[in-house]
């Protein structure tokens, strides 16, 4: 069912009550309106107000009620009505629900001290004036609010500690600074978060993709092409040694050869059976050659042309490639070819 609305033409004009479920916030505005009406119109609200108002009720039932009792709710005064009506369309215990949603309420995050606040006194209102042994006093309200408030809010005023002989509304005048100063400094933090993630992402999209935003291959992510020169890494072909006589330390262009072709970092074998984990080949440093773009083509297996008069083909050695993240960064030094 739809809630009744209160229908007002003039000030000075009678009412009307429409059609609907009359909550207690839609009792309270009617009395509200009767009472404007009888100030308005000049109506003395003990004697005449309730027999316009009652024929202004336009909710079946009422109708019928006003009808029955029509003699004797003409001689009752405006406050004495609006008992009668309350009993008969409010719920029983709707104060003592109330009340209990009052004292239940706590301040969301989402919402600013002085909404929240004015939400509670709405709420107290309808009690003070519909059912005033369920409203809160100002004190009550007060101890209501504090304790009630977001855990920012109450930890902030902990600290300030306003004065108990501070008003009510010189109490939440400053409370709702406080929440507010609250709010501008969280702002101010989350704009700086995000501005250094917003940051963080345009440097990972700049390293990792060109100027079209289209992403930048491997190899040219190792070896870098710069103006003027191939996109190819050169490859020296001159015996790099080392003191110790120990393979040289793997640079940037034999690991993209090595990506490209499947080799093993530890042994610097394109096309290798075996990973460096499993590496069991040790080769001389003295005598090593980098490896070349030629070198590891040549290196490639041949494919197994099919047997006519055989119904089985020959299996093909398995390899299985390395599965690297293009993202990361390779630095396979390996440590172990000192040994």
């Amino acid at each position: 069912m739809a809630i009744a609305k209160i229908i007002v033409a003039k000030l000075d004009k009678c009412p009307l009550l429409g059609l609907g479920e009359i909550t207690p916030a839609v009792f309270q505005e009617w009395h509200h309106a009767c009472k404007r009406f009888a100030k308005m119109s000049g109506k003395d609200p003990n004697t005449e107000v309730v027999s316009f108002i009652g024929d202004a009720m336009s909710e079946p039932r009422l109708q019928e009620w006003y009808r029955v009792n029509e003699k004797r709710l003409d001689k009752l005064t405006l406050d004495e009505y609006m008992v009668e009506l309350g009993e008969l369309v409010l719920d029983r215990d709707w104060a003592y629900a109330a009340r209990a949603a009052l004292l239940s309420a706590r301040q969301p995050e989402t919402l600013t001290f002085r909404y929240w606040q004015t939400e509670l006194e709405n709420k107290n209102a309808l009690l003070t004036a519909s059912a005033p042994t369920f409203a809160l006093s100002e004190d009550a309200l007060r101890n209501h609010l504090e304790a009630n408030a977001r855990p920012a809010l109450s930890a902030a005023l902990a600290r300030k500690a306003i004065p108990a002989s501070t008003t009510y509304v010189a109490w939440t005048s400053q409370v709702n600074i406080i929440d507010l100063d609250l709010r501008q400094q969280q702002l101010v933090v989350n704009e700086t978060l995000e501005a250094r993630f917003l940051a963080r992402r345009a440097t990972r999209v700049t390293l990792l993709s060109d100027a079209r935003g289209n992403p930048i291959p491997l190899l040219s992510r190792i070896a870098p092409a710069t103006p003027g020169t191939s996109a190819t890494p050169r490859v020296s072909t001159t015996p790099r040694t080392n003191s110790a006589g120990a393979m040289p330390k793997l640079d940037a262009a034999e690991k993209a050869l090595l990506i490209e072709h499947k080799g093993c970092f530890r042994c610097r074998t394109p096309y290798a059976d075996h990973q460096s984990a499993a590496c069991t080949i040790r080769r001389d440093g003295a005598t090593y050659v980098p490896l070349t773009q030629a070198a590891a083509l040549a290196a490639r297996p041949a494919v197994v042309a099919p047997v006519a008069s055989s119904s089985r083909l020959p299996v093909a050695a398995a390899f299985v490639p390395y599965d690297i993240d293009a993202d990361d960064e390779l630095d396979y030094d390996d440590d172990t070819d000192q040994e």
